[in-house]
């Protein structure tokens, strides 16, 4: 394949140069030493955690089966199924109960996923029971994934995996990058006695990518002035000052909490050219915000009104993907969208949709992977090691007595990355990273 493939290379400059200096690089360097070092599982906090989540599962499917109806008829012929009784973990049987019995709206064929339950809330008391008997069966499945996958010193070892596609990272055995953002489940992982974990999360990166390829005056005014993006964009829908809002949130006001999530959502939904009805769905989906099709319509048409640089930009990427068949990436990462030239208006729509996504999140992915090589050329393994990589989210552990002499040096790589090897064009708005040391994945 090197031998077949080498020549295709060498015809594109910026995919060669993406090759040997990035990579290459990372998967040769960082990605076996990422492995090997791997995380450790603190026993003591998965015990905890398990002693949180047993009995607030068996109690939400306590409550499922208190909704059954006593002459309901299981959707089963197995003696051994029926024996047992109606069965909260089981979809098919959940289905029949929502659907057939309490004759709630089916809205895709008979499904009982996440995305379609978060649409039938209100609409009967079991419906949260369910959600929250899976969430806390999820919770077990990851406590227990990583007390199967630990060595005998205590470290889980995820399998990280370079997709060609889009330069993203996934992650399996275990996946790292799906464990929930629970405190008492992400702090079963962490660093082992005499280090610690030091945390760097790329802020609202994909936000200040979209900034930077629109050129949109209002988002790159925000960044460059270390503005909260979110909060600037709820001050402007809903006509409340930003300093007001500030106060309110910092005095625990639940209100403008909510305010600044919603912000967070039409941000978030609507750089990517979401539709008011996606939004709606979107909004619902991933932040739990509940939004009417008029509200949405309304907010979308003021987040464009404010940032009205981002429609032009949508514009021109769809045009390059229907003249191309394909985008580019800042750096040079091409992502071949062929599908454009579908006779199915939903595969072009698709098509259209990852020429705006694909070089925001690829970027994203890059500047992550770029640290991760820089940072690798300094960092010494007898001073620590690259534990984790999570979206935009890197995790080092490293010796405790030498915390304080790599935080700030690996922060500054990260937010200073060497955009220089792959273009001459300078990123417009300021790149920052969050960061904190801990015992544990907090």
């Amino acid at each position: 394949l090197a031998h077949a493939l080498n020549p295709r290379l060498e015809k594109e400059p910026s995919t060669k140069n993406l090759y040997d200096n990035l990579l290459l690089p990372f998967q040769t360097k960082v990605l076996p030493k990422l492995e090997l070092g791997g995380v450790y599982v603190h026993m003591d906090k998965l015990h905890q955690a398990e002693e949180k989540c047993i009995p607030e599962r068996d109690h939400y499917s306590k409550e499922i089966l208190s909704y059954v109806p006593p002459d309901y008829v299981l959707p089963v012929k197995s003696r051994k199924a029926l024996k047992k009784g109606f069965n909260p973990g089981s979809s098919k049987q959940l289905s029949d109960l929502l659907f057939n019995v309490f004759k709630l709206p089916d809205l895709y064929q008979g499904s009982t996923a996440e995305p379609v339950l978060i649409e039938l809330k209100g609409k009967h008391p079991i419906v949260e029971s369910i959600i929250e008997f899976r969430g806390r069966e999820k919770l077990l499945d990851f406590l227990e994934s990583w007390r199967t996958l630990k060595d005998p010193q205590g470290f889980i070892h995820p399998h990280y995996h370079l997709l060609p596609t889009t330069g993203r990272l996934s992650c399996t055995e275990p996946n790292l990058q799906q464990t929930p953002r629970i405190l008492y489940v992400r702090n079963v992982l962490g660093a082992p006695p005499g280090y610690v974990l030091l945390i760097f999360d790329y802020s609202q990166i994909e936000l200040r990518i979209v900034a930077h390829y629109s050129r949109d005056p209002e988002m790159m005014k925000a960044f460059s002035n270390h503005e909260d993006i979110h909060l600037m964009t709820a001050s402007s829908i809903f006509g409340i000052p930003m300093d007001d809002l500030r106060v309110r949130i910092k005095s625990g006001d639940e209100v403008a909490k909510e305010i600044r999530k919603k912000a967070k959502a039409i941000n978030f939904g609507l750089v990517f050219e979401m539709g008011a009805f996606g939004l709606v769905k979107y909004a619902k989906e991933k932040y739990e915000v509940d939004l009417t099709l008029d509200e949405a319509t309304k907010w979308r048409n003021a987040f464009f009104k404010k940032y009205n640089q981002i429609p032009n930009w949508h514009r021109k990427q769809i045009s390059e993907v229907h003249k191309k068949h394909q985008v580019v990436s800042m750096i040079g990462r091409v992502r071949h969208l062929n599908n454009i030239l579908s006779s199915d208006l939903d595969v072009v729509a698709e098509a259209e949709r990852q020429a705006i996504n694909s070089p925001v999140q690829g970027l994203a992915s890059d500047l992550n992977l770029m640290s991760a090589v820089e940072v690798d050329k300094v960092l010494p393994s007898t001073a620590g090691w690259l534990a984790g990589l999570v979206h935009d989210e890197s995790i080092y552990c490293i010796k405790e007595d030498k915390a304080e002499y790599w935080f700030p040096r690996i922060k500054e790589i990260m937010e200073n990355p060497p955009l220089a090897k792959f273009t001459s064009e300078k990123f417009s708005v300021p790149i920052e990273v969050e960061g904190e040391v801990s015992h544990y994945w907090s």
